[in-house]
């Protein structure tokens, strides 16, 4: 009797069994898929901070490449008055639209023209852009200048407007420069001169 009590037992824990199994082999997956996706992104994240770091003296290059290029030109101011005037067609003579990370939206998005160069497998796109609300001649009415205070604040106190550093009135500039890097890594760089 005791031996019928017990097979009858077993019959009715096998089904139970198989399915605590197979609800312990879920749960294996689903933790498993999510250390993937854990290692993936840490893996992008990585890629992204060694790009940045790696491309930190190339930007650095191509940005005094840029100045270097545009002082030679400081002699003859109306050749920066227009687009393209850097002898290329990745110079802006005015302000471009920007995206809420202040990156130009024709960097951005890429359909600017730009300085492009390649450097230790990175390709750096560059475009530089006068921080003034038009094209043509600058003045400081219109243009982002290093004179300290507004035309209005000069004329009601009677006086000249400070200059920054002395000597003549110079315009800003933006340089901004997107790097394309390995496995579709991008970072962004800007800088901002007076000249």
């Amino acid at each position: 009797m005791k031996n019928a009590k017990i097979s009858s037992y077993r019959k009715k824990q096998q089904g139970i069994v198989l399915a605590i199994t197979l609800l312990v082999l879920v749960a294996m997956m689903l933790a498993a898929v999510g250390m993937m996706r854990s290692v993936d992104t840490s893996v992008i994240a990585v890629g992204n901070l060694s790009l940045k770091q790696a491309a930190e003296g190339p930007v650095n290059l191509a940005i005094e490449e840029v100045i270097q290029q545009a002082l030679g030109l400081a002699a003859t101011p109306e050749a920066l008055d227009n687009n393209g005037g850097l002898g290329g067609d990745y110079y802006y003579a005015s302000i471009q639209p920007t995206n809420d990370k202040g990156i130009p939206d024709v960097m951005a998005n890429g359909t600017g023209n730009f300085l492009q160069r390649t450097i230790n497998g990175m390709t750096l796109n560059t475009m530089v852009e006068r921080m003034c609300r038009g094209t043509g001649a600058g003045s400081p009415a219109i243009c982002l200048t290093n004179l300290i205070g507004t035309p209005d604040d000069r004329h009601k106190a009677g006086e000249e407007l400070a200059i920054l550093g002395g000597g003549a009135t110079n315009y800003l500039y933006r340089i901004t420069i997107r790097v394309d890097g390995a496995k579709n890594t991008r970072a962004y760089a800007q800088a901002y001169v007076f000249l």
